[in-house]
């Protein structure tokens, strides 16, 4: 055989052998904040198995070992866009603390894998093989000792852009293990913009939040940053379909249920906020206009720990209307519509915020499309308290589309007991630019630039029976006392009769069957008002129409034997204003006890069925027109559970 050919059929077999048992070299492994970043030298592989073991990795003890992923030869790579505004293209896992730009890229030659710990802490050992296969040889690291801890963003990108403003991005390192890693990656960055102040002031800034909407991106710079407030962006990243997830989540690794992915990294990055970056956990903001403008309304109906108030510009308030101009998307990640998932909120385990777990887990399991209808949610969740709700629609917008998003959501809000400001105009799918906003009351000055004050801590009221026109956004509140019993506020520009419900009490307590005294300037205008099974009392027909100070009093806390069961187990109470009326009367139920209330009916003096307002009531709350009857005697029945209740009341024309 020629000498050269002999040397071919050598270096042909020599890479062959290569090939079969090559290694990935140069593997390390960093434990840092709760998370063990694994990379390696790749050896040309397709992919990568990453072994995890409490001792040393060997060819003896690799069956013993757990392969904790398997992964391609790209995943030192940015995927989706994530990091084009600053020219990544490569992740970063050391953080970039001084100077400008970009911090260290991986590159093409390296593999990178994030793994989150979950034991409490322990010393572990990790393996790296290509191909398949367990073959060992220089491929091996450890021990690292690890601790399972609350995990981190690290910066990654510095800037300062035109008016002096430090900007940095940061980057998020999520649980590859239960993250969906082909919707849209499992590290994701963020963006913050700080005061010229920050860096030098050793106090708490006001954190306000930026969401975009459907297409929208993060960019390299925060357009006209505050110089009073922190501010981040945040990205609702495109998967790989094109698809944006609005801020919630999508589908989980087996389209089993629907995970809070999103919404989970961005009170994430609030929480590092507040944590490191010296925000204000009392002064908390969010606005954003379309999909940007739902996130908020969607995270306020979630995170009354975490948001003071919101402004939502043209929000989606329901998904589960098949109507909806972008109900598709809805189908894209919460998936088919009768296959009805579950949501799936993911623990925080912040010891530092028990609040979040002890909030949200007791509703995983909630059917998707009842969990991301905002609007139903405002009273099927009563009980629990919202942020600031300010908010507007248009009636020719036809992408977040008035029949089936706006024209619903007004009534609901205006007689939910919340807290919000709202306005309904006739434009079309445009930025409305904070105009349910009363800048005075959030803001030190009249621009939404300047320094955020209005404060979570504070008490505020809730509103119901609020006329379609009152957009309240001139309604202002003074808390005079938030003590166990009692509830004192001034309350200025409601300008009409409504019903008030003491809302984000600091110290005052309402049990079911509590009894109240209600107050208008001193004077006592309600008595026996009765605490219901939503831990709220609500008084309704309050005259508002000037400033004055409302005061609820508990007069009789409820008495629990020691079986739990309440001694007076119920008392329903129908109040009805104005009596008599014409058109239109308002009638609030009240029931003491656990038992729901069932129906509210309307029968003529004759005891003929005239009409059944059971789905038209919201928190015990209904207005009947009677435009279409007689004048006459009517009678309300209420029924819950084995009680029931008549009331007269009397039309006249």
């Amino acid at each position: 055989m020629p000498k050269h050919s002999s040397l071919f059929v050598f270096l042909f077999v020599l890479s062959l052998f290569q090939a079969v048992f090559s290694t990935p070299s140069n593997v390390q492994a960093f434990s840092r904040s709760g998370q063990t970043f694994i990379t390696w030298t790749e050896d040309g592989s397709a992919t990568y198995d990453i072994y995890r073991h409490a001792a040393d990795i060997t060819a003896g003890t690799i069956g013993q070992a757990v392969k904790i992923a398997t992964i391609n030869n790209t995943s030192s790579n940015t995927v989706f866009a994530i990091g084009e505004p600053i020219g990544q293209t490569h992740w970063i896992i050391q953080p970039k603390t001084s100077g400008t730009g970009l911090g260290t890229q991986l590159t093409d030659n390296d593999g990178l894998y994030v793994h989150t710990t979950t034991e409490a802490s322990g010393s572990f050992y990790y393996a790296v093989t290509s191909g398949g296969t367990t073959t060992l040889s220089g491929n091996t690291t450890g021990p690292v000792v690890e601790q399972k801890t609350v995990s981190k963003p690290i910066p990654i990108w510095r800037g300062t852009d035109g008016t002096g403003h430090l900007t940095i991005h940061f980057a998020q390192f999520m649980d590859p293990a239960i993250w969906n890693l082909g919707y849209e990656g499992y590290i994701i960055n963020f963006v913050a913009a700080f005061p010229q102040t920050w860096e030098s002031s050793s106090g708490q800034f006001p954190v306000v939040n930026t969401f975009n909407g459907r297409s929208g991106r993060i960019t390299q710079f925060i357009g006209a940053p505050s110089n009073y407030n922190i501010t981040l962006y945040h990205d609702a990243v495109a998967s790989s379909n094109g698809m944006q997830d609005w801020y919630y989540g999508h589908l989980n690794k087996d389209s089993t249920a629907v995970y809070n992915y999103t919404e989970y990294r961005v009170i994430k990055a609030i929480l590092y906020a507040i944590s490191d970056l010296k925000g204000d956990p009392n002064r908390i903001f969010a606005w954003g206009h379309s999909m940007g403008g739902s996130a908020c309304l969607s995270l306020a109906s979630r995170y009354p720990m975490i948001f003071s108030s919101v402004y939502c510009s043209q929000p989606a308030t329901d998904w589960s209307n098949t109507g909806f101009a972008w109900y598709n998307d809805g189908l894209n990640n919460y998936g088919p519509r009768v296959s009805n998932l579950p949501i799936y909120n993911i623990p925080y385990n912040d010891p530092a915020r028990p609040d979040l777990d002890a909030h949200l887990q007791r509703y995983n399991g909630t059917s998707v499309w009842d969990w991301q209808n905002i609007r139903g949610n405002l009273t099927s969740r009563a009980g629990d308290d919202m942020p600031l709700i300010c908010t507007t629609h248009g009636t020719n917008d036809v992408s977040i589309d008035w029949p089936t998003q706006g024209r619903p959501f007004g009534p609901a809000l205006l007689n939910s007991g919340r807290t919000f400001k709202y306005i309904v105009n006739d434009a079309v799918h445009t930025n409305q630019g904070f105009n349910s906003i009363f800048t005075l009351q959030m803001f030190a000055s009249g621009s939404t630039f300047s320094e955020y004050k209005f404060r979570l801590n504070l008490s505020m009221p809730g509103f119901s029976g609020i006329d379609s026109g009152n957009t309240m956004r001139f309604c202002t509140w003074t808390v005079v006392q938030d003590t166990r019993d009692v509830w004192e506020m001034t309350i200025a520009g409601a300008a009409q009769v409504c019903g008030i419900t003491p809302r984000r009490c600091q110290a005052f307590e309402v049990h079911p069957g509590d009894t109240f005294d209600v107050y208008l300037n001193d004077v006592l205008t309600q008595t026996g008002l009765v605490g219901d099974t939503a831990r709220l009392v609500t008084a309704d027909n309050l005259d508002l129409t000037t400033t004055k100070t409302v005061k609820f009093v508990n007069t009789s806390r409820n008495a629990i034997d020691k079986t739990g069961k309440q001694h007076d187990a119920l008392a329903l109470t129908i109040d009805a204003r104005p009596n008599p009326f014409n058109p239109a009367v308002l009638i609030s139920v009240r029931a003491r006890c656990s038992a729901p209330l069932q129906k509210i009916t309307m029968y003529d003096i004759s005891g003929k069925f005239v009409a059944d307002l059971t789905s038209k009531t919201t928190n015990g709350r209904v207005v009947w027109d009677a435009s279409n009857h007689p004048s006459g005697v009517y009678i309300v029945r209420a029924r819950a559970g084995a009680w029931s209740k008549e009331k007269q009341i009397l039309l006249t024309r």
